[in-house]
């Protein structure tokens, strides 16, 4: 049937070359033709399952094609963080701000103290010359150290035990027999200090010397002279000047050496003064020596070794 207005498409029947049928919307723009248009992805959700990403899809939240994140006023090359021109994102610290639990190079602790070229050292004052460390103190010489105040430069060492095991033998031997006499059944015994009080104003021989005051004189002087020296009575350099009779040289460790051999020397010459004393006593016949004679000798030996040895030197200055 046909009705007025004109011929009317009937169902079924096969459309003419070129027409649009009903309902059928244009694509949009770039859509490729003849294809139906894809429903749009939700946004924030991905593609449905088993279907590729097309070329120049865009996703969501996804930039423009052509634009990377942070492009917009990135930084060009040679420009860096913190520098006009870089985007700044919500929450992010500006440049240079401290962040709690941050920490940064060269960062210096409470109670920590700042080094040359550190941030916190004192920078150079212009027109100064540069301030080396530990300004205002003298560097020490080779061979030298700082010395805390107050400090002695010797205390008591090993040679005071020789020394006094020595003095106190120099002085028992005084009183021990130094020769025995028999007469007939009986034995008589003389000590030093027997034959000084016999001793008459007469006798001028070196033999009477010795008995007489030399012997006495030596033995004081060795006690005086080596005690104090191993006991670390030369605590400063004046009184090393002043108690040890040595001029040309400090005490220092150089010359450390030089104290000992002179200390060791002079208790020397007084060994050699006893043995000539002793041998002057006895020169008709050595063989009445006795053990006080021996005593006296060993004793001077010992101090001979401890003034070797002397003090601990404590420090160098």
């Amino acid at each position: 049937m046909s009705t007025s207005g004109g011929p009317q498409e009937q169902p079924g029947t096969p459309q003419e070359p070129g027409a649009v049928p009903p309902g059928w919307q244009a694509p949009p723009p770039g859509a490729g033709s003849g294809y139906p248009q894809q429903p749009a992805a939700q946004p924030g959700y991905p593609q449905q399952p088993g279907q590729s990403p097309q070329y120049g899809q865009q996703y969501p939240g996804q930039p423009a094609p052509g634009s990377y994140p942070g492009q917009a006023g990135q930084p060009q090359p040679g420009q860096y963080p913190g520098q006009p021109g870089q985007a700044q994102y919500p929450g992010q610290p500006q440049s240079g701000q401290f962040q709690p639990g941050q920490s940064y190079p060269g960062q210096q602790y409470p109670g920590q103290a700042a080094y040359p070229g550190q941030s916190g050292y004192p920078a150079q004052q212009p027109g100064y010359p540069p301030q080396q460390p530990g300004a205002g103190y003298a560097a020490p010489q080779p061979g030298q150290g700082f010395l805390p105040q107050n400090q002695p430069l010797t205390t008591a060492g090993l040679g005071a035990i020789p020394v006094a095991l020595g003095g106190i033998l120099e002085v028992v031997a005084l009183f021990v027999p130094w020769v025995t006499f028999t007469l007939g059944s009986q034995t008589a015994s003389v000590t030093f200090i027997d034959a000084f009080s016999k001793m008459t104003s007469g006798m001028d021989s070196f033999a009477a010397m010795y008995v007489r005051f030399l012997a006495f004189l030596l033995i004081a002087a060795t006690l005086l002279s080596t005690l104090p020296w191993t006991l670390g009575a030369l605590r400063t350099k004046k009184s090393a000047y002043w108690f040890s009779g040595i001029r040309r040289k400090e005490l220092t460790p150089p010359n450390f050496w030089w104290y000992r051999t002179v200390f060791a020397g002079r208790a020397t010459v007084m060994l050699l003064f006893h043995i000539a004393g002793i041998v002057a006593m006895f020169y008709e016949d050595l063989s009445k020596i006795g053990l006080g004679a021996y005593l006296l000798i060993l004793g001077a030996v010992l101090v001979v070794a401890g003034a070797a040895i002397g003090p601990k030197l404590t420090a160098a200055r």
